[in-house]
């Protein structure tokens, strides 16, 4: 059975989207919401990103779900599995799969409702038998309104967690853990890699899948928001931030233009080599992840990489 639903009204969704991204193109160091990457078009461009040779996450994420996705229903029994973003229809499939002994309930939320019925849709036609309650929702402003019955595990992959900037990643974190129950779980994908040519070289590929992927969010400011943002007029860039471990990266304008953005009654003057951010990529350290969920009062139950040790799913819950 699959029901799509709603948490908030599309309207009520679009007023909190429109505050962020006038505050983003306000500020001094101009950013948009990374999540505006991911519509329909932006989730099959990162598809064909994972298929690259260079592209590794989401090949370990795979292999380490192929290998463990056993380990991971025996430790959580879980009931309800809440998919926070899911970004690969391969991966939810394999995860659904592999606890298929206890879950009776699968909940993906995802904000592009196109992509969220098609993956579900994949999961329904896998498992005929599950119930599947789709929501429509922007997970980083909605997650109290997320159900909340016990015997869940919450599901963050895909890169969603390193995706986040700090401040943002100790918030979702926070507001994760005030609404988890003692036999509640929460398994995140994080990337281990410590050598930033690799991670450089994972995000530049000769055949511009990587460009047309980060040009797509000014396609979807421009569509949402009523913009003259010309994504051709901006260039990809790619830089390794070593203070922060993290991997930045944005669109340069190739000239000086103006934007208009008429849902937000704004304009941007944009000159020559102006940047915009996008997106943040953050690798981790044992100890790094350990301060992050012991900061919120999450504890790290266990955790499984790849063949590698390039990439990990790491398992926590509330202590006791």
């Amino acid at each position: 059975m699959l029901l799509i639903d709603r948490l908030l009204t599309a309207t009520e969704q679009g007023g909190l989207l429109r505050s962020e991204v006038a505050a983003g193109l306000s500020a001094r160091q101009r950013r948009l919401p990374s999540r505006l990457l991911f519509d329909y078009r932006g989730i099959r461009l990162r598809q064909d990103m994972a298929r690259l040779p260079q592209f590794y996450s989401a090949r370990c994420e795979s292999e380490i779900l192929a290998a463990r996705a056993g380990a991971i229903a025996g430790a959580t029994g879980a009931v309800t599995l809440l998919e926070l973003g899911p970004r690969s229809p391969e991966v939810s499939r394999m995860l659904v799969a592999g606890l298929a002994a206890t879950l009776q309930v699968y909940v993906p939320v995802e904000q592009s409702r196109a992509a969220l019925v098609a993956g579900a849709a994949a999961i329904a036609r896998h498992s005929p038998r599950l119930a599947i309650r789709a929501l429509v929702a922007d997970f980083a402003s909605e997650l109290h309104l997320l159900p909340a019955r016990g015997g869940r595990l919450i599901a963050l992959l895909g890169g969603m967690f390193g995706g986040m900037a700090a401040g943002e990643r100790s918030d979702v974190l926070r507001r994760l853990r005030d609404t988890m129950e003692w036999d509640d779980a929460l398994l995140v994908g994080v990337d281990m890699v410590d050598d930033p040519q690799r991670l450089v070289a994972a995000r530049t590929d000769e055949f511009g899948v990587n460009a047309a992927f980060t040009r797509n969010i000014l396609h979807v400011v421009d569509r949402e928001f009523v913009a003259t943002f010309a994504p051709e007029l901006f260039d990809p860039t790619v830089a390794w931030n070593p203070d922060l471990s993290q991997l930045e990266l944005g669109l340069r304008a190739r000239c000086g233009h103006r934007v208009d953005i008429d849902a937000l009654d704004m304009t941007v003057e944009l000159a020559a080599g102006s940047e915009i951010r996008t997106e943040t990529v953050a690798t981790f350290g044992h100890g790094e992840l350990e301060s992050e969920f012991t900061a919120v009062d999450l504890e790290i139950d266990r955790m499984w990489t790849d063949s590698r040790g390039d990439y990990a799913l790491v398992l926590v819950r509330p202590p006791g």
